[in-house]
């Protein structure tokens, strides 16, 4: 439109946001299923599958759970006013509803902790000594 028409649509932003937002947000979990996030592995690599086991479980409970644990909280709460308050996103002439997107988020980041916890009970059994699950 901006380039062809030489109308540029403002209207456009908002959705693209909700949109871009829901993609990571949802994709939080399927990437911590795949090892994809980053990861700091100047020591971690050179550890065993054991002591890499034990170290992921150290930073699960020490960074992960507070942190992610926090986002969850947080953005359950926002998601809960956004409903209660009918909040509408103002970018724009479009005014969409923001709780959609908001209770995207707290899906996500719920996912997010699930998989974290499916992952976290694997480093616990493989740190036992036993065989992979």
């Amino acid at each position: 439109m901006r380039y062809v028409l030489e109308r540029p649509t403002i209207f456009t932003y908002e959705p693209s946001m909700m949109l871009g937002v829901s993609i990571c947000v949802l994709g939080l979990a399927y990437t911590h299923l795949h090892q994809g996030h980053v990861r700091v592995d100047v020591f971690w690599r050179l550890l065993s599958p054991r002591g890499r086991a034990l170290a992921d479980i150290i930073g699960f409970l020490i960074f992960f759970l507070p942190v992610v644990g926090i986002m969850v909280w947080v953005s359950g709460a926002w998601a809960k006013w956004s409903i209660e308050n009918h909040e509408k996103m103002a970018e724009s002439y479009l005014y969409p509803p923001a709780w959609p997107v908001r209770v995207v988020m707290v899906i996500g980041f719920f996912m997010f902790i699930l998989q974290a916890v499916a992952q976290f009970i694997r480093d616990i059994y493989l740190a036992k000594g036993e065989e992979k699950l």
